[in-house]
């Protein structure tokens, strides 16, 4: 039997691409919201951020920034991935869920801005044994060779 630091660990290592630095990872009980449930609109037509939104991204800045340990941000190439867990195969667009929690990056000053990320990937994962759906969030310096494979592939 695995404990929770081990779980942990066994993920990081398996979506971490080889010569990768981890810069932060992050396991959080709630999913992160929709973009759909994200900005509502007032009597003039105005949108805004909800509420519960600007909360919740408080507060998982917060705990990246625990995460990330450094005053300051980085500000190399980085890649983020975004591991969702469900319980349930229900519908769920994963791609929806993606800007509220890079937001949290430069929010809790782990990198400067989301256009640091060079390499983004969201999984989903069925795990019927977890009591509430989830999510995962790991950080990584993207090493000097994989800018470059990145770069050529871009340019075909």
């Amino acid at each position: 039997m695995t404990t929770a630091v081990e779980e942990r660990t066994n993920t990081v290592e398996r979506y971490l691409p080889e010569g990768a630095e981890l810069l932060m990872q992050a396991d959080l009980a709630v999913l992160p919201p929709s973009v759909n449930h994200t900005y509502s609109s007032n009597w003039r037509g105005s949108y805004y951020k909800k509420t519960e939104v600007k909360n919740w991204q408080e507060a998982v800045a917060c705990i990246f920034a625990n995460k990330y340990g450094n005053p300051l941000p980085y500000d190399g190439v980085v890649g983020f991935y975004i591991i969702i867990k469900t319980r349930t195969r229900r519908n769920m667009d994963i791609d929806n869920r993606i800007k509220s929690v890079q937001d949290c990056l430069s929010m809790g000053r782990v990198i400067k801005n989301d256009s640091q990320i060079w390499d983004l990937r969201v999984i989903r994962v069925l795990d019927r044994g977890l009591k509430e759906d989830c999510f995962e969030a790991i950080l990584f310096v993207v090493p000097e060779s994989g800018v470059k494979k990145i770069i050529e592939k871009g340019g075909k």
